[in-house]
């Protein structure tokens, strides 16, 4: 069905899921945007550098090759042991990119011209973009 909660054919419970779900997005999102708005400074000192840069593409590589002979061959348990960490590190860097884009401004140019967001924001603010 569809995210938006009151949507036709939509019964009680689906409302509620719904809503649930948008509930849990939005308290998943704040920790992000509050560290990322708290400590922006901090870590554009520490992190915006070329040597953190490089370490990050290095680690970021060794995992993605990781990943993709997982899934071409099957895991033992040696693999086994080390995969929840990567999928730490993935998730680690989910929550920078997130940060990034709230405390840097950057732009998702994809989403943010798409013709749906376009014309929800024509829709949204009377206005003739």
């Amino acid at each position: 069905k569809t995210l938006f909660p009151w949507g036709f054919g939509k019964d009680k419970e689906d409302t509620k899921n719904t809503l649930s779900l948008w509930l849990k997005i939005i308290v998943a999102c704040l920790p992000a945007a509050v560290i990322g708005f708290l400590f922006d400074d901090w870590f554009e000192s520490h992190f915006f550098n070329p040597k953190t840069v490089a370490i990050a593409l290095i680690v970021y590589g060794v995992i993605f090759v990781y990943y993709i002979v997982a899934t071409l061959l099957p895991i033992d348990k040696i693999i086994g042991k080390i995969y929840p960490l990567f999928g730490g590190i993935l998730l680690l860097s989910a929550v920078g990119i997130f940060i990034g884009l709230f405390t840097k401004g950057y732009q998702l140019t994809e989403i943010w011209e798409s013709g749906l967001t376009f014309l929800m924001g024509k829709a949204l603010f009377r206005s003739s973009l």
